[in-house]
């Protein structure tokens, strides 16, 4: 459990540790990967039913996106450009993952001491997650990259923008309806609780989704047309 002093920010929440478990648990909920929902290892006399595997995996697939996303609009923001290598396989995965327990805020120190590197992984990820990188920026070659001025770039940036738009009006959603029926069945629940639109969470999640606009509206005015990456 995080203690009073952890913060937990974007870097703990879309974590890879945590990524490459859900990028598992997607693998796992694939179509491919099932004869039935009922052969799903681990589920034991559970099941689940097909409308549940699906909005699993589109849960699963939001959440690795904007890892990777995020990940890529802090290294646009290093240089205005982010390279790729042949290397960078999309079928890589954290060796060890289901070993041991990692928090989010241990996983560094915790992969380190495996021998493993974390740097890369987010790169390997995105690859698997959106082909048309590795087509576009690789081809051939061994090596590639993709910058601010990219028509894919600004593509990718627009999808990181809508998935938080997406997210922010989930969590909105959540807490008028917890308002609406609060008022139903609590006796002065408008006294004890705050609105939606002053709620610490909710708030939260608006700043956080600006930060994310204002981080990227940054990153084309300071790499944009004219201005040269270190790629």
């Amino acid at each position: 459990m995080a203690t009073s002093t952890t913060e937990l920010t974007y870097s703990t929440i879309f974590a890879p540790s945590l990524t490459a478990l859900k990028s598992h648990l997607k693998m796992r909920l694939a179509p491919s990967s099932l004869r039935s929902a009922q052969h799903i290892s681990g589920l034991g006399k559970n099941y689940i039913t097909e409308r549940g595997r699906v909005e699993s995996v589109a849960a699963y697939t939001k959440f690795i996106q904007r890892y990777c996303l995020l990940n890529f609009l802090s290294c646009l923001e290093l240089g205005g450009g982010v390279t790729f290598e042949k290397g960078d396989s999309p079928n890589s995965t954290l060796v060890g993952l289901n070993e041991k327990v990692v928090l989010p805020w241990n996983e560094g120190a915790f992969y380190a001491d495996c021998g493993l590197s974390l740097e890369r992984h987010w790169v390997r990820v995105m690859l698997g997650e959106f082909p048309e990188i590795r087509r576009r920026s690789l081809g051939g070659g061994r090596r590639g990259g993709l910058t601010v001025q990219d028509d894919l770039s600004k593509h990718l940036l627009q999808i990181l923008v809508n998935l938080d738009d997406e997210y922010c009006g989930a969590v909105l959603d959540s807490k008028q309806r917890d308002d609406s029926r609060g008022k139903r069945v609590v006796p002065l629940y408008g006294e004890t609780h705050a609105s939606a639109s002053v709620d610490p969470v909710c708030v939260g999640v608006k700043r956080e989704g600006q930060v994310i606009r204002d981080r990227i509206e940054n990153v084309k005015k300071n790499f944009g047309a004219g201005r040269r990456s270190k790629l």
